[in-house]
């Protein structure tokens, strides 16, 4: 889908979603036999597709492939490695090959490969500045899912900083989503601490905050990761997202009408969230 000398889909997200239902491997390419598939367009696809496979079928070469193994599971290869159209390189295939081994024995060695596989995760714990909006309302709300889904994933969450308590309207917002008006009472702000550290995973709603929690827990490097980051198929290790395309904002000085957009923005990444750590937590490694 999505191919090399196709008609390009209007929205290429909803094209995915669309081919995961008839698809094994979704496979895409770039623009031309031998063109390198733009990153944002295949980031975009993987964010659709989740834990279905995805392959690429052309451009992809030894310097280029590190911009493709976060989000890419396949590879068709023939032009990026070959001396002409019929023969391949040597040199060029070695190349290749070593960089994708290398890039799994680094994932393998650091025990987060298994995003995508073995390990299964157990707890995550969501982090923002004051544990009163952004996480909490993750936290809530990715449980409320995760608990109807018969998933036994434990959620937490936590601020940098000490907080408050979830204010009236997103209070409101969270009880329309049919999550219970005393579990969200009771939730209180705390502060990142040891206990927060223990979670399988760690996920933070802007970049910096992933920075300042590393720079307080370097133990944490292999489980600290941006939630936007997690959603489109990476991994703490390499989570290469930028502070605008990892940012979650926050709700904070806004009007009334914009918080319930942005609430809603939260609540559609809460979502998928949720339907990312079932397939992670699923015994059949799906």
């Amino acid at each position: 889908m999505a191919f090399k000398y196709q008609r390009p889909a209007p929205d290429l997200q909803k094209a995915a979603r669309l081919a995961a239902e008839y698809m094994d491997v979704v496979t895409t390419s770039g623009p031309g036999t031998g063109q390198a598939a733009p990153r944002q367009k295949i980031l975009d696809m993987k964010q659709s597709l989740g834990d279905l496979p995805l392959a690429i079928a052309s451009g992809i070469t030894p310097g280029n492939i590190s911009d493709y193994l976060p989000a890419a599971d396949c590879f068709l290869v023939a032009s990026g490695i070959g001396k002409d159209f019929t023969d391949l390189d040597r040199r060029l295939v070695r190349e290749l090959s070593e960089r994708i081994h290398e890039y799994g024995r680094r994932a393998a060695a650091s025990g987060s490969a298994d995003l995508h596989g073995e390990k299964k995760i157990r707890s995550v714990c969501f982090i923002c500045g004051w544990n009163e909006g952004r996480s909490a309302h993750l936290e809530l709300s990715v449980r409320h899912k995760l608990r109807a889904a018969g998933c036994g994933v434990r959620v937490s969450s936590a601020g940098l900083r000490q907080g408050g308590t979830v204010n009236a309207l997103r209070r409101e917002y969270l009880r329309s989503l049919g999550i219970p008006c005393e579990e969200i009472d009771l939730h209180r702000s705390t502060v990142f601490d040891p206990r927060h550290g223990d979670a399988d995973l760690v996920l933070v709603v802007e970049r910096p905050m992933r920075d300042e929690l590393l720079a307080q827990h370097p133990e944490l490097r292999d489980r600290v990761m941006t939630v936007r980051g997690f959603l489109q198929g990476y991994r703490p290790e390499n989570d290469p997202l930028s502070v605008v395309e990892a940012h979650i904002e926050d709700a904070g000085g806004h009007d009334e009408t914009e918080k319930l957009v942005l609430y809603a923005e939260l609540e559609d990444l809460a979502a998928k969230v949720a339907s990312r750590l079932i397939g992670l937590s699923d015994p059949r490694g799906l």
